[in-house]
């Protein structure tokens, strides 16, 4: 089992130190200057360069520099997304402007084909923006479970009724693992979690599922799958009955890092 200091945690890059700040800085300018090279380049290529299929050359190479400018940006967690989308509006106004210098004095292209090489530009960087939006705006924030040490640890349920389930844990990095169990229909769902995977088990063996080695309480969500990739989230202090959990359903219960919790 991977231990919590394993995990890879997303760190800010900067501690506020002076030194770190402007280090920071500086990694934040050299991908909007090497792109702006390249847009230079490609935007002055009538200039040293005449042929029928420049204006082709030109719109491919502004969407590879779209789609490299949102691959990076996505990778670089010190350059904050809305920034970085307001940028390559900027880069697309001056990579506009500079090939209409250009075409102009070369009388090679028309406006219409610089309103495209702009739009090539933006295109990757548009659709990244939209789906971040989408998720900050459509998305919203998933019910999560975490063990109480005041739950027992004997299952206080011999006697009641039972509906059997099926479990899926993704702990981490791991391997997931299945258990079958028989659940009380007024159990909530995350008490009827903490007993799949404490049962014949010790405290030695249970206890890392669900506290870090500082004691800290790692946090669950539970979802069914459908179809494709859609889920459906459970909530985890409610019972079986009241999330309409059918026999046939396969719960997934994932842990999230440390740090999901404390955010």
């Amino acid at each position: 089992m991977l231990h919590p200091n394993e995990q890879a945690v997303e760190q800010p890059y900067a501690d506020g130190t002076e030194e770190e700040t402007v280090q920071t800085a500086k990694g934040n300018l050299f991908l909007p200057l090497l792109l702006f090279v390249a847009g230079l380049a490609l935007g002055c290529a009538p200039l040293f360069y005449k042929s029928g299929s420049l204006a082709l050359l030109q719109l491919i190479g502004f969407l590879l520099l779209g789609f490299v400018y949102a691959i990076a940006v996505q990778w670089r967690r010190s350059f904050a997304k809305g920034e970085a989308f307001r940028t390559a509006l900027f880069f697309a106004f001056a990579l506009l402007v500079i090939t209409g210098l250009a075409c102009y004095l070369t009388k090679t292209l028309n406006v219409a084909d610089l309103f495209a090489f702009a739009g090539a530009f933006l295109l990757p960087c548009t659709v990244a923006e939209a789906w971040r939006l989408f998720r900050l705006l459509a998305v919203a924030p998933k019910p999560v479970w975490q063990y109480d040490s005041a739950i027992p640890e004997e299952a206080p349920f011999a006697y009641l009724e039972k509906k059997p389930l099926r479990i899926v844990v993704l702990n981490g990095d791991e391997i997931p693992e299945e258990y079958s169990v028989a659940v009380p229909l007024s159990l909530p769902l995350g008490l009827a979690f903490f007993y799949a995977v404490k049962q014949d088990r010790s405290r030695e063996e249970w206890q890392p599922y669900f506290l870090d080695e500082d004691g800290r309480s790692y946090s669950w969500q539970f979802y069914t799958k459908k179809p494709g990739f859609w889920k459906t989230y459970l909530q985890p202090g409610e019972t079986i009955s009241e999330n309409n959990i059918s026999a046939r359903s396969e719960i997934v219960a994932e842990r999230l890092p440390i740090a999901y919790a404390n955010e």
